[in-house]
């Protein structure tokens, strides 16, 4: 491809080369996000630059995982009109020590190819619910990469063979090829860019999940399979290794990140644990072939980074974020999770996606503590109250719908009001009530009654101020109401 005029490329529109890419004139030409160049012949000298955007968008202490999909990129501006460099005045660049396991400050003037840099901006962004945060605009501006890029890599005695990578190409990278040519890297890990800096925390925190993992069960963001140009992540490795990027990994989608396109059927599910209308994580779990229900290295993944409250899954006692079991499904199994309550409060369990057989299977969440069994194939969550604490044996899942806890569909009308009546609480409800909690504005629990199976009940003033009623209902549900008194 020879450049004769200045060009841009708009989003979803990929130029596919057989050869060399030549600007030998040094003419503008822009890759809009969305937007790829590909190569097939792997020994092709490039020449001449091109740009390629990557969007994103910040919050104050906000990080973002980079790898550049060019040459001769310059990490740090000199000044905010500095078209040479990549940001200006950033709080910190970063790249991961396997060794010591953190991360440490780069040295690196330019990026490097297929290495990933952390960027985190400062206090002149604004913080997480002050503001919408600041569109930031990234643009890679060099020789486009292409070829094949060797990485060692090590697994020191102190570390667990966490190395910072990335995609080095201007165009979707493969997940399930890259494991396929890198046999001991064992799972992949990326920054969620949704994860913002909780102001004031201190240690630092993030409201949400804030490292996604992806091994050959699947991700556990979701339908996930290619990883965008700039993008940087972890790659896990079991033993000393060299990693290798090639062209072969390549493939144009037709989003900058993820396409569902997996060459095998997978019968697999999402599950999310919510806070306060907040995602605390998300988990995966799939029957795939090879995998087995003991803990295997590239099907079963531990989790990098969590929140302070999470669900896991718990198979063999051991937590995961991405727990691949034997295939084919068997109706019979059963899948034991980790929940962990950072504070005291009301939390949803939900479904987030399903595929495969669980298309049509029900999928069925056991609570111990409250004798529930609910389906969440439905469209409803499953919400529930618990105290700041952890519990390794409170749920599990199972698939198969008759069992100990024969309780009613979680389909029956469950309408409930709740309003004050002269001095008097007053709850009326179309379902029988079985138990009661009263929680304060700040989580402290003010009140509780079980056994009540009532469907009208009045109660005495708890004081003044905002409260929080949580119910469950004599066919499982459990309902939510908040009155200010």
């Amino acid at each position: 491809m020879h450049i004769e005029e200045d060009i841009v490329i708009p989003a979803a529109t990929s130029i596919v080369l057989d050869n060399e890419y030549d600007n030998s004139f040094h003419h503008s030409v822009v890759f809009q996000e969305g937007a790829y160049l590909m190569q097939r012949n792997s020994s092709a000298v490039n020449k001449g630059h091109a740009t390629f955007i990557r969007n994103a968008r910040f919050y104050g202490y906000d990080s973002k995982f980079w790898s550049s999909p060019v040459s001769g990129q310059k990490i740090l501006k000199s000044a905010e009109n500095d078209d040479t460099g990549f940001i200006f005045n950033p709080s910190a660049v970063y790249n991961y020590d396997e060794a010591n396991r953190h991360w440490i400050r780069s040295t690196d003037l330019f990026f490097q190819p297929a290495k990933g840099t952390a960027i985190q901006v400062g206090t002149n962004y604004p913080f997480m619910g002050n503001d919408l945060g600041i569109p930031f605009i990234g643009k890679f501006t060099g020789v486009p990469n292409h070829g094949t890029y060797h990485i060692p890599a090590t697994k020191s005695s102190n570390g667990l063979g966490d190395h910072g990578v990335g995609n080095p190409y201007p165009s979707p990278l493969s997940m399930e090829k890259f494991l396929a040519k890198n046999p001991r890297v064992k799972t992949l890990y990326f920054w969620n860019e949704h994860a913002h800096y909780v102001p004031g925390s201190s240690p630092a925190r993030y409201h949400t999940q804030t490292w996604y993992a992806y091994n050959r069960t699947g991700s556990s963001m979701g339908v996930a399979t290619h990883i965008g140009p700039g993008v940087g992540f972890i790659a896990r490795i079991s033993e000393d290794t060299t990693m290798v990027f090639e062209d072969s990994m390549r493939e144009v989608t037709s989003s900058s990140i993820t396409l569902n396109r997996p060459s095998l059927s997978k019968d697999r599910y999402w599950l999310s644990l919510n806070f306060q209308e907040n995602q605390e994580n998300q988990i995966l779990i799939g029957y795939v072939e090879g995998a087995t229900n003991g803990f295997d290295e590239q099907f079963d993944a531990h989790h990098l980074s969590l929140p302070y409250s999470f669900i896991l899954s718990y198979s063999n006692q051991q937590p995961m974020i991405i727990e691949g079991r034997q295939a084919p499904f068997d109706i019979r199994d059963r899948v034991p999770l980790y929940f962990r309550a950072n504070a005291a409060g009301e939390y949803a369990i939900k479904l987030e996606q399903k595929e495969g057989v669980f298309e049509s299977n029900p999928i069925y969440l056991v609570d111990t503590e409250n004798q529930i069994k609910f389906n969440l194939s439905k469209e409803d969550p499953y919400e529930f109250g618990a105290t700041a604490g952890d519990y390794p044996s409170r749920f599990y899942i199972e698939y198969e719908e008759d069992s100990f806890l024969s309780l009613p569909s979680n389909e029956v009308s469950d309408d409930l009001i709740v309003y004050w009546n002269n001095y008097l609480l007053e709850i009326r409800s179309t379902q029988e009530i079985l138990s009661l909690n009263v929680f304060s504005s700040i989580g402290e629990q003010v009140h509780y009654e079980e056994n009540i199976y009532a469907k009208h009940i009045r109660l005495p003033m708890f004081g003044r101020g905002v409260f929080h009623l949580r119910f469950t209902l004599w066919n499982g549900r459990v309902k939510h109401k908040s009155i200010i008194l």
